[in-house]
């Protein structure tokens, strides 16, 4: 079956089901048979001068070297498979995979170059229309128009095939994890790997936390919380969530508590990983949560926070004032803040008062984390990252990494700076030091 054509001019290229890359010279009637994928060929892209670049549903991006010559390069999409949009640009070759991000190769190597992020769903069309002008059609149903010539640099650290979910921060080793179901440890300061990748589910790994020396706690999509050991083995697992966990805390050594889609926070043995309790505090998933003293502060897709008990007894306080979900939450300087998809961020006594209001993001806050004992640090949908002082929420500073983030972790960094690490869609990680201190000028609001 023929999956793929292209044509230029006298020359046809075909791709199939069966791995071949069929050209064709209509002028000399001539055939040639490109072999060496191991699947279905899924895009196509011709050059000027009859050059063929063919990638396949396993995620292989292969350069040949028009009709009479041979294999000239062959790399693995970082995006993964299948590849669903091919384009030639210049000494560029633009490709999109199931990231749904737009990659950049170097047409002579096929080595990465840069790479764009913006697509909700995969890529179906890329089109150079100028040397500084790409498009693209998604099947998110947008016409996106992407420039200047260079796609962005890649970030710091590059190694997950799908969006960072969770970081963990620790003064030797960064841990993140992905939509790809890998789990990956990373030097801090380096930008290097400090191992391979782990492979811990066929779904997104959301949430991470720290359970003792070796190992540590994982949540997935498909509901389990599990143990994993420095050698990639997982210990223990449990399933208990009907659908993802999406956040994990520690109340204490000796417990562990998780929220999930299904509405649910429960409380587990953090040594042998049974569960003790369970509470249904919101009518919508549960999203993040926070500790605070002997209680936790739960964070939902209902637009509200509870302040409880992680054993049981009744909510001790509601914190309500977001108008959409509430996908992140820290504690620090003796306050509450959480940040929503409505863009604002909110900081809130224990008592459930709320103390002052401020836009984190227009697009959406989908992380809070604390910086030190008065400051927090919020992540947004369109790459803005804040700092601000509490309880005031006084923006202390402002920037703008240019991508969809998602996953956000701080801990222990250099020279008594506080490390951030942020994870975002295309799969990359960036990682910032902060230093709190008097506002440099002021910040104007987003």
């Amino acid at each position: 079956r023929v999956e793929v054509v292209r044509r230029r001019g006298p020359c046809i290229v075909s791709g199939g089901a069966d791995a071949r890359v069929v050209q064709v010279d209509l002028d000399t009637e001539q055939t040639h048979v490109h072999r060496g994928h191991v699947a279905a060929v899924t895009a196509l892209a011709l050059g000027e001068r009859g050059e063929v670049v063919s990638a396949s549903a396993v995620g292989s991006v292969k350069r040949w070297d028009g009709p009479q010559g041979g294999l000239v390069w062959s790399v693995r999409l970082p995006g993964g498979g299948p590849v669903t949009a091919l384009a030639w640009h210049g000494d560029r070759v633009l490709a999109s995979g199931r990231d749904r991000a737009v990659w950049a190769l170097s047409a002579t190597s096929g080595a990465v170059e840069g790479v764009w992020v913006g697509h909700h769903r995969s890529v179906a069309g890329i089109f150079p229309v100028s040397p500084a002008e790409v498009w693209t059609w998604g099947r998110d149903r947008t016409l996106r128009r992407w420039g200047p010539p260079a796609p962005p640099e890649l970030p710091p650290y590059h190694g997950h095939s799908d969006g960072v979910r969770a970081v963990h921060v620790e003064p030797t080793t960064v841990w993140t994890a992905a939509r790809d179901g890998t789990v990956r440890p990373w030097t801090p300061g380096e930008g290097t790997p400090a191992g391979p990748p782990i492979q811990v589910s066929a779904g997104a790994v959301q949430v991470l936390a720290r359970r003792d020396a070796t190992t540590l706690f994982f949540g997935g999509t498909d509901g389990a919380v599990g143990v994993l050991d420095p050698r990639g083995r997982i210990e223990r697992r449990q399933v208990l969530h009907e659908g993802p966990v999406t956040c994990l805390a520690r109340p204490s050594e000796a417990l562990l508590v998780s929220g999930g889609a299904d509405g649910v926070l429960r409380t587990w043995d953090a040594e042998r990983l049974s569960p003790l309790a369970a509470r249904r505090d919101h009518t919508d998933r549960v999203r993040c949560v926070a500790v605070l003293g002997d209680q936790v502060v739960s964070g939902s897709y209902d637009g509200t926070l509870a302040v409880v008990s992680p054993l049981g007894g009744p909510v001790r306080a509601r914190l309500t004032g977001h108008t959409r979900p509430v996908v992140g939450v820290a504690v620090a300087a003796g306050h509450i803040v959480s940040g929503s998809l409505d863009g604002s961020v909110r900081a809130w006594t224990p008592e459930g008062a709320e103390v002052a209001a401020a836009t984190g993001d227009p697009d959406g806050v989908v992380g809070v984390v604390a910086v030190g004992p008065t400051s927090v640090v919020t992540v947004g949908r369109s790459g803005s990252v804040v700092l601000w002082r509490l309880p005031a929420l006084e923006a202390l500073d402002r920037l703008q990494l240019g991508v969809p983030l998602d996953g956000v972790g701080s801990g222990p960094g250099p020279d008594g700076r506080v490390r951030v690490v942020i994870g975002d869609q295309r799969g990359g990680v960036a990682e910032l030091h902060v230093v709190v201190g008097p506002p440099r000028s002021p910040v104007p609001p987003a």
